[in-house]
């Protein structure tokens, strides 16, 4: 085997870990380029990570793996991780010397926002996911005898 098809099959059998760097590298990638914001700058950024991540952790998941333990564990650890490179870019490029406390107020701000949207996003997609998992179990197209 490459090292290519070992990497794929180590980032397949760990997908929680996967989803949460996926969804912080996706998020830094597109943090610079976006100049699009909703409620502070990288939101957008953080929405498509979390999806693109959280999507990745449950279709790589395992049959015994829950939904809403992946749904939260990548939720929170991603924004947590996100929110501390997206801020440290942000520092890094838009203030010349960074202070302490407006860093620290800055981080505090970027880091309630991201959480909650980080949150929100996997618990729309946690529930989307539940549901056509039940779905598929239940067939009413065939009649019960």
């Amino acid at each position: 085997m490459t090292t290519i098809q070992i990497l794929y099959s180590y980032i397949k059998e760990h997908n929680i870990l996967s989803g949460i760097l996926i969804f912080d590298i996706l998020s830094l990638i597109l943090f610079p380029i976006t100049p699009f914001m909703l409620f502070a700058p990288g939101d957008i950024d953080i929405i498509f990570g979390a999806i693109i991540g959280i999507l990745w952790a449950i279709y790589q998941r395992k049959k015994w793996q829950k939904i809403w333990k992946i749904v939260v564990l990548v939720g929170i650890l991603g924004g947590l991780l996100s929110t501390i490179s997206i801020t440290t870019i942000a520092l890094i490029l838009f203030q010349g010397t960074p202070n302490f406390q407006e860093s620290l107020l800055i981080f505090s701000i970027n880091l309630f926002i991201y959480e909650l949207l980080s949150l929100t996003i996997g618990s729309m997609i946690g529930i989307i996911a539940h549901f056509k998992q039940h779905n598929k179990k239940i067939d009413l197209r065939k009649p019960k005898l």
